[in-house]
């Protein structure tokens, strides 16, 4: 029993210490909510987060598309729209849809990520990000990574507003990111489209 408690970062990054000591940094526009009581260690995220959790009796984070259970170790999901991505940092984490397929679930160790495709999680693989761009990190590399999650990763560490049109084919890069133009135009040429930037505002268009 207990109240639930729900924790919203609106616009900016949050930090929150959950009753046994976990910590959890919400990106914007991102939310947990969890019992008061804190006794099963259960939350729902909505959005982005990432977690560093304390040892103990399992630790699990539930999302519209799959469920994260761990024991100690800290690692970042990506839960908006139809999209999953967990990305484990340190120790391990289970990844399990909420699908129709029974068996649907990824181990992830240190060093490893896995995100859904058409339903299916796929293997785990390696995801070599140092940081988390949005957390503040310099270095990042995006795998097939849908447009609109690497646009908003950017928005927030550049802290611009961009308003473009929907992307389709994923980005592939690894590399720093000093500057926002730099990286818009790994985003927009392969894809056939320029963009513009005035006064924080990016304008993305179609060749």
């Amino acid at each position: 029993g207990g109240d639930e408690i729900t924790v919203l970062a609106e616009n900016s990054v949050k930090t929150v210490e959950l009753p046994d000591g976990s910590k959890v940094t919400l990106n914007e526009n991102s939310s947990i909510t969890y019992n008061q009581s804190w006794e099963e260690r259960v939350l729902t995220l909505e959005g982005e987060a990432f977690f560093d959790v304390k040892r103990g009796e399992r630790f699990v984070v539930e999302t519209e598309k799959g469920n994260i259970s761990v024991l100690g170790t800290s690692f970042n999901i990506y839960a908006e729209d139809e999209m999953l991505m967990v990305d484990c940092y340190t120790g391990k984490v289970q990844v399990t849809a909420v699908n129709q397929f029974a068996d649907d679930t990824e181990i992830l160790t240190t060093g490893l990520c896995t995100s859904l495709k058409n339903g299916h999680l796929i293997s785990a693989r390696e995801h070599g990000k140092e940081e988390i761009l949005w957390n503040g990190g310099n270095e990042f590399m995006y795998e097939g990574t849908p447009a609109k999650k690497v646009l908003n990763d950017l928005e927030r560490r550049f802290d611009v507003e961009i308003i473009a049109p929907e992307i389709s084919k994923g980005v592939t890069w690894n590399g720093s990111a000093d500057n926002v133009e730099d990286v818009l135009a790994i985003v927009c040429k392969p894809n056939g489209l320029n963009f513009t930037i005035e006064n924080s505002v990016v304008k993305i268009t179609q060749m």
